[in-house]
C-alpha cells in the first residue's frame, strides 16, 4: 500500500483515523473500513521502553506452517486460524457499536488465548516481562476496559481501552508517572490522534 519499509500490518496508518479490518491470505492482502463507531472508543498505546526481536518472533510463528509438526504448533495455527476469525468479528461488531466496554474485554481474551498459544512457540521473546507487568498493573484497572499487546506482541508495545474521555486523560497521565511513553487514540466522531510523546520530548 505505502513505499515505506514497515511491516505489513503497519501499513494501515495510510488508511489515517479512519478504522479498517485487514485481512491477510497468502500474499493477498484484502482491507474494508469498519462503519464508523456509534460513540467514540478512547485507547491508548504505550511504549513499554523495552526490547523485542520481531524477526524472531515471527519466525518461530511461521514454523507452524504449512503443517502443524507438534502440539505447539497446531495451538499457533488454531490461534491464528479460527481464534483469530471470532475475536476480530466481535471486535469490528463492537467498534461498529461503539461499545468500548466489549471491545476492551475482547481485548483480554485476545491477550489470553495468545499467551496460551503463540508464546510457547517463542518464550525468548513472547514471555515479556514488561507487557505483562503492566496488563496486570491494578494502578490502571480503574480507567480501562482491557488491553493486550500490539501486533506481534513482545516487549514493544501495549493498548488500552479507557473507560472514557477523562480516564484516557488519566491513564496518559499515570502512564508518564510510570516513566513510559504514551499515546493517546480516539477513533469516531471525527476524532484524531494525539500525540502525547512531544510532551515528553
Amino acid at each position: 500500500l505505502t513505499p515505506s519499509r514497515c511491516g505489513r500490518m503497519d501499513q494501515c496508518c495510510a488508511f489515517g483515523s479512519i478504522p479498517h479490518v485487514m485481512t491477510f491470505d497468502g500474499d493477498v492482502l484484502m482491507t474494508e473500513a469498519i462503519s464508523p463507531p456509534a460513540a467514540p472508543i478512547h485507547l491508548v498505546v504505550v511504549d513499554l521502553g523495552g526490547e523485542k526481536n520481531t524477526l524472531e518472533i515471527l519466525n518461530a510463528l511461521n514454523k507452524a506452517y504449512p503443517i502443524a509438526e507438534d502440539e505447539v504448533q497446531k495451538g499457533v495455527q488454531k490461534l491464528l486460524g479460527e481464534i483469530n476469525l471470532r475475536i476480530i468479528d466481535a471486535a469490528v461488531a463492537a467498534i461498529a457499536q461503539g461499545d468500548a466496554r466489549s471491545l476492551g474485554e475482547l481485548m483480554r481474551e485476545a491477550q489470553q488465548e495468545f499467551d496460551r498459544y503463540a508464546m510457547p512457540a517463542c518464550l525468548s521473546q513472547l514471555t515479556s516481562p514488561k507487557l505483562h507487568a503492566l496488563l496486570a498493573d491494578g494502578d490502571l484497572e480503574p480507567f480501562i476496559w482491557g488491553g493486550k499487546g500490539v501486533g506481534s506482541q513482545g516487549d514493544g508495545c501495549a493498548q488500552f481501552v479507557a473507560r472514557s474521555k477523562e480516564d484516557q486523560e488519566k491513564l496518559v497521565a499515570l502512564c508518564e508517572a510510570k516513566h513510559l511513553r504514551p499515546l493517546s487514540v480516539t477513533i469516531g466522531c471525527g476524532a484524531v490522534v494525539q500525540d502525547e510523546l512531544a510532551s515528553a520530548q
